[in-house]
């Protein structure tokens, strides 16, 4: 193992920035890529090694098999280029060899050197020193043509950063489109709050003119106090995630939620946080309304059951003798309020629905003709103040069937309550149904 020197100089003052492309890929993705594009750049004519400062090994990629000799050479070469503890900020440490994917004590060396000259290339991120690019010059048998790696690399080197930009542009083109159709808006900045992306749905979101110049600018400048205070939170209690709810607009029933999350790259480092927002309105007033509808089937429930166990009561002729009339019309009520107390039911079940509140299975036998008949007695006052005669037409061939008791009662009397009020005094309405290949049409026909 190479033990490596900090102190030395860079070899030369060249330097590969990433920084726009660290945007859209890994640092060990890039450096991958980078060693490739070397050696296909050159057709076979360089190896590229690189070594982050972060990481324990020099990553060699070569076309040629290189011997034990030339390793060291890298190593050595490599030690050159790096710059003193200062300017790195790292101790010094022992250097491992990684060749085209193996360990170098796994590594079946070559006898005959193959690398003839060395050249090594400062790697930065945002003017920080991330590690170093080396080029190497491989004994391809043709004759040495001057400093041949150096015209090697001049000639390559434009090809090399072409290839890389269109990656990283590429790439940021893929991302852009897919954050652009996101229907939540998503703000990006970095650990320093300056906003690095911001989609169009956060533009319209947070109620921004579109095509703003806000990226690069620091966060509090969009003028959305909120957004800051949520990163600021996150930051002062060393938390990964904050979720709020905020209004949109003041005076507006209108409500936005912010999620607010670390993003850290693939080392872990903590590098800016990501926003995402949403219009939580709907949310909001689906809440509103739910807990309006179990207030409100809970206020009506109450006298409902007072009117049934009062009723009870006059059934029972605890309160006197009832005739056939007045027993039959009380009969009527009490089934009534008994179908209004599973409607109630039925409607706290719906607002409990996101909670996963099964309902009930109705599904019962079902005799038409009586259920009409039921349905007919209920509106018979109603029926005789216009003097109107309502008729049960329902075929006797009509057989039981399973449905919704309830539901298909409540239909009917809507429909026959309907027929009711816009009737001429004096005409009739006539309930009735039809069996036709199992299906069943039921229909009330009136002569207004």
């Amino acid at each position: 193992m190479t033990q490596i020197d900090q102190k030395s100089a860079v070899s030369r003052q060249v330097r590969i920035d990433l920084t726009e492309l660290t945007a859209a890929h890994s640092v060990d993705n890039l450096l991958r890529f980078l060693r490739q594009a070397v050696v296909d750049v050159s057709e076979g004519a360089l190896l590229a090694a690189t070594y982050r400062f972060s990481e324990p090994a020099v990553q060699i990629l070569s076309p040629q098999t290189l011997s034990k000799r030339d390793l060291d050479r890298i190593k050595s070469d490599m030690q050159g280029g790096l710059g003193d503890r200062a300017t790195w900020g790292q101790e010094s440490n022992y250097l491992a060899g990684e060749i085209n994917g193996q360990l170098e004590e796994d590594y079946h060396f070559n006898t005959t050197a193959a690398l003839k000259s060395g050249w090594a290339v400062q790697i930065t991120v945002s003017g920080k020193p991330l590690g170093l690019l080396y080029l190497g010059e491989l004994d391809t048998g043709k004759a040495a043509e001057g400093e041949s790696l150096l015209r090697l690399f001049t000639q390559s080197f434009g090809e090399l950063l072409k290839m890389l930009w269109e990656l990283g542009q590429g790439e940021k083109l893929r991302y852009a489109a897919l954050l652009a159709k996101s229907i939540d808006g998503i703000v990006m900045c970095d650990s320093e709050q300056k906003i690095r992306l911001l989609n169009r749905a956060a533009y319209r979101l947070l109620g921004l003119q579109e095509g703003g110049e806000f990226v690069g600018k620091p966060l509090d400048q969009l003028g959305r106090e909120y957004l800051v205070r949520c990163v600021e939170e996150a930051e002062a209690q060393h938390l990964n995630e904050v979720n709020k709810v905020v209004t949109l607009q003041a005076g507006e029933s209108r409500y936005l939620g912010v999620h607010t999350e670390l993003l850290k790259d693939p080392a872990g480092r903590e590098i800016g946080w990501m926003i995402l927002l949403r219009d939580v309105t709907s949310n909001w007033q689906r809440d509103q309304m739910r807990s309006a509808l179990t207030v409100a089937s809970h206020e009506i429930k109450t006298p409902l059951n007072s009117i049934s166990g009062a009723i009870d009561l006059l059934l029972e002729q605890d309160l006197g003798e009832l005739n056939e009339k007045q027993h039959q019309c009380i009969s009527i009520i009490k089934d009534d309020i008994s179908r209004l107390n599973r409607l109630l039911s039925d409607i706290l079940d719906l607002a409990r629905i996101d909670e996963g509140v099964q309902f009930v299975n109705r599904r019962k036998q079902i005799a038409l003709s009586y259920l009409v008949n039921k349905v007919v007695a209920s509106f018979e006052l109603l029926a005789r103040t216009k003097n109107l005669q309502v008729h049960n037409c329902i075929p006797r061939k009509i057989p039981n069937f399973k449905g919704d008791r309830d539901r298909l009662q409540q239909v009917l009397a809507n429909l026959l309550e309907n027929a009711i009020k816009f009737s001429l005094p004096g005409g009739k309405i006539e309930i009735g149904a039809e069996l036709k290949q199992s299906v069943l049409t039921c229909w009330v026909r009136d002569f207004g």
